[in-house]
């Protein structure tokens, strides 16, 4: 009998997928929980404005504001869903979602909430020390996942512009379009990577 490692089958995991799908856990395990956020003065001199709003919000609002789609689908359905509730002024729950009547919603949003690592209630008392708690930092999570999805869509179109750039007897304005538009999606791409403290060199 083969050894069970032989009867498993390789999946390979789209690294786009594991931020999609941990944005969307992020999602709806603190759907309804607050965050604040501060608005830059709209004229200058101005006082920025602080608000807080319901993370889910916060999420919707900002895929909507980066043009930043999901790629998976059902990850996808659950941010128009969400988006659909929230025009209404409501905010769907996981509860809600495990009642769903499309199946794989259920499953999807089933299996996101499940929680591999539990720390021990005692673990501050016992020892003193408190772990960074994921609900504190999210804001930095979904920044985070948003600049590593556009950088993907970003390097994405621009491998299609330079397949462009191959094409035989590309008339003359429509190659220095191409050009133009690989030089300003390159240098997105750029700026995208100072974040992460990566530079890559022109």
């Amino acid at each position: 009998m083969p050894p069970p490692e032989t009867l498993a089958e390789h999946v390979e995991v789209d690294p786009r997928t594991v931020v999609e799908d941990d944005l969307i856990r992020a999602l709806l395990e603190y759907a309804t929980d607050t965050v604040t956020v501060t608005l830059e003065a709209e004229e200058e001199g101005g006082e920025a404005e602080v608000l807080e709003v319901p993370f889910a919000e916060l999420v919707v609002h900002r895929l909507e504001e980066e043009g930043i789609q999901m790629r998976q689908p059902m990850n996808q359905t659950l941010v128009q869903r969400y988006s659909a509730e929230l025009d209404h002024e409501r905010i769907l729950t996981p509860e809600q979602l495990t009642q769903d009547q499309d199946h794989d919603v259920q499953q999807k949003v089933a299996g996101a909430m499940i929680q591999q690592h539990v720390l021990s209630p005692n673990w501050s008392q016992r020892h003193k020390i408190y772990p960074v708690v994921e609900k504190d930092q999210l804001l930095d999570l979904l920044e985070g996942s948003l600049r590593r999805l556009h950088l993907w869509d970003l390097k994405k179109a621009s491998a299609e512009v330079s397949a462009q750039l191959q094409g035989a007897d590309l008339p003359m304005d429509s190659e220095r379009d191409l050009l133009a538009q690989k030089v300003e999606i390159d240098a997105q791409i750029r700026q995208t990577l100072v974040h992460f403290g990566t530079v890559i060199l022109p």
